[in-house]
């Protein structure tokens, strides 16, 4: 190359290079619209196109939505982001106005906005009305910002909407928590695998310890409520309810089971479970409500009871009722013919007793005789029996001695007992106190309880009679001292289903004598003696009545509640 076209080509260089530095100077200086910034490889420059480009790219990757508004809010520019809070395409969302995408609760608040983020910086919560799809709540800042001698607003819109879902699933949470403390039921929810993840203070209170992470149907063993059954029992558990149908995505409602504590304690609980399904319809587990009825359960129980107890009450005043027309007309009947059948019995008791005296027992017709004695005397029983349940006598007590009325009356029908020979046996006590009582009547129960005793014995057989004295105790108050008559046998005893009639009126088990009186006169005398008499038998091998006695002399006072057979 040429020394010439070298040297045109230098000077062209120095030219090119004077240029270059004359531009960085004038950047240095200010004298043009770009930054130069240092680096390893020297200054670089970045003109107003390359920070216009640059922080384009950082507002659209910003995950807050930014714009440069016009004081009447129309968007100069926005980042992807806001375009698509919006849900606009970017090309659309720029030009618009901001404020149509404000529901018109908020417009004061956007307009009052613009109107001073024209001179500061304001921040404000609002809703924006996308173009499709529900209110969006945001979180606004606005600030002026000058562009070419321009004045504009900047904004930073930041997205509420998964920040206000969160707060409400905790405001759910905490309302949800809040009803299950204050729930009187005990609910427990559970995992699959029937794991305990939430309940409340009353399960806890029911289960009697923590519940957490631990199973369900371990803490509370449930079995089937009295008079229930399983309309669909589970495989797995057939005797009892539990947590498999509900973990299957089914429903109990309301079924009634108890629940045995470790401590012994028994519950009467209604019982309810259902699935929980996420979003999904995905099953995550199950909620159990049990509702403790056990108060509800004894009070149904006592009502039933008093139910029974009214019931049973009304038959017997029924009872009562009947016997009491009965002895209206028995009453009327002995008054008018007492007499006439009194006279007649007599002349023939009388005669025959004549007769019997006068004739050798070799005699045929002493047999004969002896059996009209015999049902004579039956007949005067009756009429005795009568004329005593219809009008009864009135009481006259004094002090008496039993162990004398005892002896006395066993004396009374010493004939009879020889007889069929039946031995006597007396167990009394030395030093039995009197009591306060007629000693007629009492004589009447015991010959009544002897005469059965007999009836009991035709074969012959033992008569145990035993008296004693006791103190008894009520409610921890001491009692008056009481004498104890028992009058036992060893003959064919009593049906079961008899013993709980044997004292009411007109009821017998011998058919064809007597009109079941006796027994119920006794126990009307007793009573009025302030006592009690009850029985107790069994069939084949004998019976025993007991009389209990008061010794002082609230023998005298108001008779007590009816007499009820007992069982020692």
């Amino acid at each position: 190359m040429k020394k010439a076209e070298l040297t045109a080509q230098l000077e062209q260089l120095k030219a090119r290079l004077g240029e270059v530095e004359e531009t960085l100077e004038a950047i240095r200086t200010g004298q043009v619209d770009a930054v130069v910034v240092a680096g390893p490889d020297g200054d670089q420059v970045y003109t107003l196109r390359g920070a216009d480009y640059s922080s384009r790219m950082l507002l659209q990757e910003m995950n807050e939505g930014a714009a440069t508004l016009m004081p009447d809010g129309t968007i100069l520019y926005c980042n992807r982001r806001l375009a698509d809070m919006l849900k606009l395409p970017l090309e659309k969302a720029i030009g618009s106005s901001i404020t149509s995408f404000v529901p018109p609760a908020d417009q004061p608040t956007i307009e009052q906005m613009l109107r001073q983020g024209q001179q500061e910086t304001i921040k404000a919560e609002i809703k924006l009305k996308p173009a499709d799809g529900p209110l969006a709540p945001v979180y606004c800042s606005v600030s002026p910002v000058q562009i070419d001698e321009m004045l504009c607003i900047g904004l930073i819109a930041t997205d509420l909407t998964e920040q206000k879902r969160v707060e409400e699933i905790v405001a759910a949470g905490q309302l949800a928590r809040c009803i299950l403390e204050q729930a009187t039921d005990a609910i427990i929810v559970c995992d699959q695998n029937g794991g305990v993840t939430m309940a409340n203070a009353a399960a806890e209170e029911l289960s009697g310890g923590p519940l957490l992470h631990r199973n369900c149907e371990e803490l509370f063993p449930l079995k089937i409520g009295q008079g229930f059954t399983l309309n669909s029992p589970c495989e797995r558990h057939p005797e009892k309810p539990c947590l498999c149908a509900p973990l299957r995505g089914e429903t109990l409602r309301a079924f009634d089971v108890q629940m045995e504590r470790p401590d012994g304690k028994v519950f009467d609980l209604l019982l309810s479970g259902g699935p929980v399904r996420d979003s999904q319809e995905r099953l995550l587990g199950t909620v159990v409500t049990l509702t403790d009825i056990t108060e509800r359960k004894r009070a149904e129980r006592a009502l039933q009871e008093s139910e029974h107890q009214l019931r049973r009450q009304s038959e017997e005043l029924e009872q009562q009722l009947i016997a009491s027309g009965r002895l209206v007309s028995i009453g009327e009947i002995t008054a008018s013919m007492a007499h006439e059948f009194n006279n007649p019995l007599s002349i023939i008791m009388g005669f025959t007793q004549d007769l019997l005296s006068e004739m050798e027992t070799s005699h045929p017709s002493h047999q004969f005789l002896k059996i009209i004695e015999q049902e004579s005397q039956r007949c005067q029983n009756i009429i005795r029996d009568l004329l005593e349940y219809a009008r009864p006598q009135s009481s006259q007590p004094r002090s008496t001695n039993i162990k004398e009325l005892i002896g006395n009356t066993l004396n009374r029908i010493r004939s009879r007992l020889n007889q069929q020979k039946v031995k006597t046996v007396q167990e009394i006590r030395p030093d039995l106190p009197q009591v306060h009582a007629d000693p007629q009547q009492l004589e009447q129960v015991l010959l009544n309880l002897f005469f059965n005793a007999l009836d009991a014995m035709p074969g012959g057989g033992k008569l145990i009679v035993r008296a004693d004295a006791v103190t008894g105790t009520r409610e921890g108050e001491k009692q008056d001292e009481t004498v104890t008559i028992t009058v036992e046998d060893t003959g064919i005893g009593i049906h079961p289903d008899d013993l709980d009639q044997i004292f009411r009126p007109f009821f017998t088990s011998k058919k064809s004598r007597g009109l079941g009186l006796g027994l119920s006169v006794c126990a009307r005398i007793i009573k009025n003696h302030g006592g009690k008499i009850g029985v107790e038998s069994r069939p084949g091998k004998g019976t025993a009545f007991r009389i209990y006695l008061p010794v002082q002399d609230s023998a005298r006072e108001e008779s007590p509640e009816p007499v009820a057979p007992f069982l020692s």
